[in-house]
C-alpha cells in the first residue's frame, strides 16, 4: 500500500491514509473498484475550474460505503456515508480552480465489496461509456436509458436566449432525479423523488449556449429503465419513427398516444389576427395542452386532472410558426388523444368521415362530435344580409361560433343545459364566414343537426355606397384567387376595365372608385373570366 499524505491548511497536522495509488477520474466515466477488509481508501484525482458543478455518486455492493472530496489544498469539503446506506451523493459547486482528491473507503470498520463511483462535472466535456446512456440531445427526441447503483447519466443539448425548455423524465422501477444545468455549469432546475415516477422541468433560457441534463435516482439506491424527453420552442425538432406530432393542418384530426413522460410537438403557421382553436379530447388520462409563440412564448397552458376535454382558444399577435405540446397533465398518466385544430380566416380541410365545408342557403347539415372534436363550415354573406344559424344537439351540450371574414369572433352561444343554439347576425362587411360547431360542456359526444338562412353560395353584389369622395364597391360568393375585371361607363356602348384583381381568401373583393358627383349616370360592370 503507498501512504499518501494529504497537507491541510492552517498548518493543521498532515492528513495520512494508506491508500492505493491515486487514480485520474474522467468526467462522465464509470469507475470500479474492490475495498477490501485491510483497505483504509482508494484515492481517485480530477481537475475542475471555479463554479463547475460537481456531482459524485458512489455505489457499493456488500457494504455501506463512505465518499469524501478534497479540496486542491487538501482542506476536507464534504464526507458522506454511514450504515446501512449503499448510494451515497456529493454535489458540490467548485469555490476555486484545481485538482481535487476523492477518498472512497467502507463506512464501517472492516467493510469490503465492490463499488462503482461516478463523476459528473458541469460545465466541462464529457464521455458517454460503452454501453452507457448520454450525449447530445436532438429537439423532439425521446432517450431511453437504463440507472444501475449510484449511476449518473448526462446529456447536452443547445438552446438560444428566450427558448422554452421542456423536459420530462419517466421511470420505471425506481424514481428519478432531473436536474438542468446552464451554459456556465450552474445549477438551473432539479425534481424528482419519491415516489414520483414523472418529473418535469419548464425552464426559459435566459443565455445561449449548451445546456446539461442529468438523469439519476432521486431516493437513493433505486435501479431501472427510463424515458427522456426534449421539447424545445421554437427551434426545429424531429418526429421519432412510432411517435406523433410534425406540421398540422387547419381543420385536421390528429391522434396520438402518450407513453410515460411523453411530449409530442406540433406546429401550425399563422397570421396576426387568426383566431385559433385547438382542442385536445383524452382517453384514460388527463391531458396537457401548451401553446407557444414564433418567438417560443408560452401563450396558454390548458389540462390536469380530471379534466379530458382541453380547449385553447387565441387569438394571434403576430405572423408566424406556432408551436403545440401535448403531454400528460397530471403525472404518471398515459392513453391516447385526438388533437384539432380550427384557425380562422384561413383555408381548412375536413377530413374524411368528418363533417364541415361549404354551406348553402337553406341547407341542413348533419354531423357528429367525438371527444374534442371541431366541426368547421363557411358561408358567404354580404352587408346586411341576416345569417341565421340553428344548432341542435342530441346526447350533448353545443357549443355554435360564428367567425366573420377577418377572423374576428362573432357570436356564440351554447353551454350546459342547452341543447337547442341560434345565431342571428346582421353581416357588416361582405366575405365569407366560418361556423364552428363543438361541445358546449367538456367532454361532451353526440350527434347534431345544423341548419342554415340568409346566406347564398353564388356572386353577389352589394349595392355601392357613397363615403365621402369616394365610391365602394363590395361583392362576395366568388371563388379565392379567381381573377376579375370590374368595368366603368357612362355610355353603355363602351366599357373601360377599372380594377383588375383577385378575390381574396374569403371570396370576396373590395374596391373604392373616386365618386363623381357632377356625372349624370356611372355605370360598373363585373366579370369573372
Amino acid at each position: 500500500m503507498k501512504k499518501t499524505c494529504l497537507l491541510t491548511a492552517l498548518f493543521l497536522p498532515a492528513l495520512c491514509l494508506h491508500t492505493a495509488s491515486a487514480s485520474v477520474l474522467v468526467n462522465g466515466a464509470n469507475q470500479t473498484g474492490i475495498i477490501l477488509t485491510n483497505t483504509v481508501a482508494d484515492s481517485y484525482t480530477f481537475t475542475a475550474g471555479a463554479g463547475d458543478s460537481i456531482n459524485l455518486r458512489l455505489g457499493t455492493t456488500n457494504f455501506s460505503g463512505r465518499l469524501q472530496l478534497y479540496g486542491p489544498d487538501a482542506a476536507l469539503l464534504e464526507t458522506v456515508g454511514s450504515y446501512p446506506v449503499n448510494d451515497d451523493l456529493i454535489a458540490y459547486t467548485a469555490t476555486n480552480s484545481g485538482t481535487f482528491t476523492v477518498l472512497v473507503s467502507s463506512a464501517v470498520t472492516g467493510g469490503s465489496g465492490t463499488y462503482a463511483l461516478h463523476l459528473a462535472q458541469m460545465p466541462e466535456a464529457f464521455i458517454v461509456p460503452d454501453g452507457d446512456e448520454g450525449g447530445a440531445m436532438t429537439n423532439g427526441g425521446n432517450y431511453a436509458g437504463t440507472i444501475t447503483l449510484g449511476d449518473l447519466d448526462m446529456f447536452t443539448f443547445m438552446a438560444g436566449t428566450g427558448d422554452s425548455i421542456n423536459l420530462r423524465l419517466g421511470t420505471t422501477n425506481f424514481s428519478g432525479r432531473l436536474q438542468l444545468y446552464g451554459p456556465n455549469g450552474a445549477l438551473l432546475d432539479t425534481v424528482g423523488g419519491y415516489p414520483v415516477k414523472d418529473d418535469l422541468i419548464a425552464y426559459t433560457a435566459t443565455n445561449s449556449g449548451t445546456f446539461t441534463v442529468l438523469v439519476s435516482d432521486g431516493y437513493g439506491g433505486g435501479t431501472g429503465t427510463y424515458m427522456l424527453h426534449l421539447a424545445q420552442a421554437p427551434e426545429a425538432f424531429i418526429v421519432p419513427a412510432g411517435d406523433e406530432g410534425g406540421a398540422m393542418t387547419n381543420g385536421g384530426n390528429y391522434a396520438g398516444t402518450i407513453t410515460l413522460g411523453d411530449l409530442d410537438m406540433f406546429t401550425f403557421t399563422a397570421n396576426t389576427g387568426d383566431s385559433i382553436n385547438l382542442r385536445l379530447g383524452t382517453t384514460n388520462f388527463s391531458g396537457r395542452l401548451q401553446l407557444y409563440g414564433p418567438t417560443g412564448a408560452l401563450l396558454d397552458t390548458v389540462g390536469g386532472y380530471p379534466v379530458k376535454d382541453d380547449l385553447i382558444a387565441y387569438s394571434a399577435t403576430n405572423n408566424g410558426t406556432f408551436t403545440v405540446l401535448v403531454s400528460d397533465g397530471y403525472g404518471g398518466g398515459t392513453g391516447t388523444y385526438a388533437l384539432h385544430l380550427a384557425q380562422m380566416p384561413e383555408a381548412f380541410i375536413v377530413p374524411a368521415g368528418d363533417e364541415g365545408g361549404a354551406m348553402t342557403n337553406g341547407g341542413n347539415y348533419a354531423g357528429t362530435i367525438t371527444l374534442g372534436d371541431l366541426d368547421m363550415y363557411t358561408c358567404a354573406a354580404c352587408k346586411g344580409d341576416v345569417i341565421n344559424l340553428e344548432l341542435k344537439t342530441t346526447n350533448f351540450i353545443g357549443n355554435l361560433q360564428l367567425y366573420g371574414p377577418d377572423g374576428a369572433l362573432l357570436d356564440a352561444v351554447g353551454g350546459y343545459p342547452v341543447t337547442d343554439d341560434v345565431i342571428s347576425h346582421t353581416a357588416t362587411n361582405c366575405g365569407t364566414f366560418t361556423v364552428l360547431v363543438s361541445d358546449g360542456y367538456g367532454g361532451g359526444a353526440g350527434t347534431y343537426g345544423l341548419a342554415v338562412n340568409g346566406v347564398f353560395d353564388a356572386l353577389s353584389l352589394s349595392p355601392p355606397v357613397v363615403s365621402s369622395t369616394n365610391l365602394v364597391l363590395t361583392g362576395a360568393g366568388g371563388t379565392t384567387n379567381a381573377s376579375l375585371v370590374l368595368y366603368s361607363s357612362t355610355n353603355l356602348t363602351t366599357w373601360t376595365p377599372v380594377f383588375t384583381n383577385h378575390f381574396d381568401q374569403s371570396r370576396a373583393f373590395h374596391y373604392t372608385n373616386v365618386n363623381h358627383p357632377a356625372v349624370p349616370g356611372e355605370y360598373f360592370r363585373f366579370v369573372v373570366p
